[in-house]
């Protein structure tokens, strides 16, 4: 597994820049994490630092867990689900409602990936 640093209960960051990738052992690392947090969050960090321009993530929420609406400005975002159901919204300028999504990692009527476009204004349920 990749050297992990820890820096919150609900975060961890790969260390190392040339990541040996999403093996076994760091899915297991994000449960474990997951699990023994109090909000049931943890993300995975696969950039070392808020600076660069492209952040890859990779979070395990509970089904309690709400992403209130956020845009990411100039930045697209992918959403993949590997286990269970997602409903992603996104909203207009005004905060109305235009789209829900379902995201599912193992029903083939719904897709498991989702591109975000920049400047959108979504959530996640």
């Amino acid at each position: 597994m990749s050297k992990i640093n820890t820096v919150s209960p609900e975060t961890s960051y790969l260390v190392d820049p040339y990541s040996s990738g999403f093996s076994s052992d760091t899915y297991d690392y994000l449960l474990d994490s997951y699990q023994k947090s109090e909000r049931k969050r943890h993300r995975i960090c696969f950039h070392q630092n808020t600076n660069v321009k492209l952040h890859d993530i990779v979070i395990a929420y509970d089904r309690s867990t709400y992403v209130p609406p956020n845009k990411h400005i100039g930045k697209p975002e992918t959403i993949m689900i590997l286990q269970g159901e997602l409903e992603v919204y996104i909203f207009n300028d005004l905060g109305n409602c235009i789209n829900a999504i379902t995201l599912a990692a193992d029903k083939v009527d719904y897709p498991f990936l989702l591109r975000m476009p920049p400047n959108t204004w979504h959530g996640l349920r």
